[in-house]
């Protein structure tokens, strides 16, 4: 066998195992939230999201393949999810905090400047640019509310 062949073969073994550990990640990463979403008696919604929420009005239109998403009612009613954003050849995923019906912004807005807020119709996104949540951190938002 030759060194490129060699080369070649381990390099697309080098793909396939990063391909599977990013599969099992993700789908840990979605099992945690569900166990979450359920424990807290919220509606896991899966890759799905209201049909009142339109991101097309947002600088989230570009986003692709919704994961985790789990609706809940408290003070006010929200929607939690992840999104995949495509950019240039690859991409980010971005947790995003949907808070339907929020007149006074978001409080922790004030104090987290990396924290984004906008509005999409009558929803207002709460984020972190280009960053996932762990499930403390969604813990932490969804009980601000």
């Amino acid at each position: 066998m030759s060194t490129l062949a060699i080369v070649i073969a381990i390099g697309v073994l080098l793909a396939l195992c990063f391909f599977l550990w990013s599969r099992k990640r993700a789908a840990a990463r979605r099992q945690a939230i569900r166990q979450y979403a359920d424990e807290n008696h919220y509606t896991f919604l899966g890759d799905r999201l209201p049909d009142t929420l339109n991101l097309q009005a947002s600088s989230l239109r570009r986003a692709e393949n919704i994961s985790s998403a789990f609706l809940g009612t408290g003070k006010k009613d929200f929607v939690f999810f992840d999104s995949f954003i495509p950019a240039g050849k690859t991409g980010y995923t971005q947790s995003v905090l949907a808070i339907y019906l929020l007149e006074d912004g978001y409080p922790a807005y004030h104090f987290d400047r990396q924290l984004r807020e906008e509005r999409a119709g009558e929803w207002m996104l709460i984020y972190h640019d280009k960053r996932t949540w762990t499930v403390p951190e969604i813990d932490a938002h969804v009980s601000s509310i």
